[in-house]
């Protein structure tokens, strides 16, 4: 059993929830500074869902991976009782179906543990501040995301087929003049399509627009 700590009358409340005793202690330390805040803490999803029915909670630092169930449930059951809770997840998960699964029910922000000792101790004031905390890796996977993918620029019409053949012969590793050879036209010209691919896919050299065709599985060589 968690024990709150002592509550400060009118204070909005911060509830976190995480079973790594150690790591719990820490963000109970690094937040409970604020006068504007009572933080009180949760183990597991069950002792989570007693404080939920005990108190109304303003913001949660939620970890995803509890010994009694997936936190992630726990986000909507939160956002439902408060609709202005602000929910921040902390958790070792990065891959892309956690993050987006999360945001979607309705998470102000996700942080992987290895990158919260940069982050603890300002927390509370990001997210007061209205603020979104998002690690650095998991922001670059969601840019990723809304990129526009080769596969999808070609089969949209973004890329014509002269593009998509350049593309292909670059992540074979020919050379500008070997390209040109192989498809009949200038170097120049091979030079023209690349820049085009580049400004099509938004990145910014032959190497991200091979890694991007690569990572998408457009490319299988």
């Amino acid at each position: 059993m968690i024990d709150p700590l002592p509550e400060r009358s009118s204070a909005r409340r911060l509830l976190i929830i995480e079973d790594d005793r150690l790591l719990r202690d820490h963000l109970v330390r690094a937040t409970a500074g604020s006068s504007d805040w009572s933080v009180i803490a949760a183990g597991n999803m069950a002792a989570a869902r007693a404080q939920l029915e005990k108190y109304t909670i303003d913001a949660v630092f939620l970890d995803l991976g509890l010994p009694d169930g997936d936190g992630l449930a726990l986000i909507s059951e939160f956002r439902r009782a408060n609709p202005a809770c602000e929910i921040l997840v902390i958790t070792v998960f990065a891959d892309e179906k956690h993050v987006i699964r999360s945001l979607e029910a309705g998470a102000s922000g996700y942080i992987l543990k290895s990158d919260l000792a940069e982050y603890a101790g300002r927390l509370v004031s990001i997210i007061e501040s209205g603020g979104s905390p998002i690690s650095p890796a998991i922001a670059r996977s969601l840019i990723n995301r809304l990129r526009p993918t080769p596969e999808a620029a070609e089969s949209q019409g973004l890329l014509s087929q002269r593009e998509s053949e350049v593309l292909v012969l670059c992540a074979k590793g020919l050379r500008y003049a070997e390209i040109a050879e192989v498809l009949g036209v200038s170097s120049h010209t091979v030079n023209t399509h690349l820049k085009s691919v580049y400004r099509k896919l938004m990145v910014h050299s032959r190497a991200e627009a091979v890694f991007e065709a690569r990572r998408h599985g457009l490319l299988n060589d």
